[in-house]
């Protein structure tokens, strides 16, 4: 209620959400506040939700100008879950079809303080578990095993 009080009282043209507990509430307090266009974001495939969270973003869909999911991934996996086709939109995150930088690895090495032939492992990402970092943190362990010159 105080979520749709203050979207009224600040007359709002979008309310963009993001995250499953705001895209609920606030797509809710958006419709009840009347705010023109409403848009969510879905960043992965969460295959974290069950039957209940799913029916939750088919109820709140038609309220939903657009979903934007970052990939194509995600937008199949909504498009699965019975989102509709005109709800949903790809917007991709990350870099553009521009052409990397060229990048010279064994100077990077060096600049690191390692042989500019050392074996490196890097992640780069959130430490969220979906991530999977446990499962690259066991798989290094391995790893190092078989390739004690591997660098993390």
């Amino acid at each position: 209620l105080r979520l749709t009080r203050f979207l009224k009282a600040r007359r709002f043209d979008v309310v963009h959400t993001w995250i499953f507990a705001a895209d609920a509430y606030g797509r809710i307090a958006a419709r009840r506040a009347g705010v023109p266009v409403v848009v969510t974001s879905e960043m992965a495939v969460d295959l974290w939700k069950g039957r209940a969270e799913l029916a939750v973003d088919r109820w709140l869909a038609p309220w939903t100008d657009r979903i934007v999911g970052n990939s194509d991934a995600v937008v199949d996996f909504y498009r699965r879950a019975g989102i509709p086709d005109a709800r949903l939109a790809m917007i991709p995150s990350g870099i553009g079809p521009e052409e990397p930088p060229e990048v010279d690895p064994a100077a990077i090495r060096t600049e690191l303080g390692l042989p500019p032939d050392a074996p490196l492992a890097l992640f780069v990402g959130r430490l969220a578990e979906q991530k999977g970092v446990g499962d690259l943190l066991s798989a290094l362990d391995l790893l190092q095993h078989v390739r004690p010159d591997l660098r993390t």
